[in-house]
């Protein structure tokens, strides 16, 4: 850190946004402590086979499917995704793309081979100019920072959002994302095995749906799923 961030982070010091505590000039977004204390699911252990896999089984081409930690509201990290989600977290959300990636390529060194492209989870317009970012595209950042895969942010768009998928059954959820993903550069993702990242995974229907989406307009395709977390709807192992 330069002289300048130096009197910076004195004047104005950066502060852990699970812990509260104040970071020192070597940690990142998080100190040290709650990033180590985060709780990791297991999934990378067996990204081709556990419980994620089994939600798109039969549905869509999902080849691996992995989620970086658990996220129940007591839970440590629960404050990080809302950070990230609602609170301007760009730099959270970039920070902690780079940590599951290299976390996950410490534990699968093969993981990424093979992935041609990312593609991160669309918002419509209007989310999108509200939030002033994409959380999922800042993740993916992270993510294509360590592994060099490039980010394709326009091939598909979301084009109808009902209502938010948060309170809704599963069912009510996949009604809700019935056709709300358009393909508008089909020609990039022919062919491709493509990455798709988002930041929480519930009852995997908003990703199944852009991987139908996407299916349906481009041929030959495959997919590799990542989310920065899964809730405590979805088993962990």
């Amino acid at each position: 850190m330069g002289a300048i961030n130096r009197i910076l982070d004195f004047f104005f010091p950066r502060i852990c946004p699970i812990c509260g505590g104040r970071l020192s000039l070597s940690e990142e977004e998080l100190c040290l402590n709650c990033l180590l204390d985060l709780p990791r699911t297991a999934y990378i252990q067996r990204p081709s086979d556990n419980y994620l896999v089994g939600l798109f089984l039969l549905q869509v081409n999902v080849i691996k499917a992995v989620a970086f930690m658990r996220y129940q509201p007591d839970l440590p990290g629960s404050g990080l995704l809302k950070k990230i989600k609602y609170r301007g977290g760009k730099s959270l959300a970039v920070h902690m793309g780079r940590v599951l990636a290299e976390e996950f390529l410490a534990a699968s060194p093969g993981f990424f081979g093979g992935v041609d492209v990312i593609v991160p989870m669309p918002l419509t317009r209007g989310r999108l100019r509200h939030r002033g970012y994409n959380q999922s595209t800042m993740i993916a950042r992270g993510v294509s920072a360590v592994t060099n895969i490039p980010i394709d942010e326009t091939a598909v768009q979301r084009v109808s959002f009902h209502v938010s998928q948060t309170q809704l059954s599963k069912f009510e959820r996949q009604e809700n994302v019935r056709e709300a993903f358009r393909c508008t550069r089909p020609e990039r993702l022919r062919g491709k095995h493509i990455l798709l990242i988002d930041d929480v995974i519930t009852t995997g229907s908003t990703l199944q749906a852009l991987a139908k989406s996407i299916e349906l307009c481009a041929e030959d395709v495959s997919f590799t799923i990542v989310t920065l977390a899964a809730t405590g709807e979805t088993r962990h192992i």
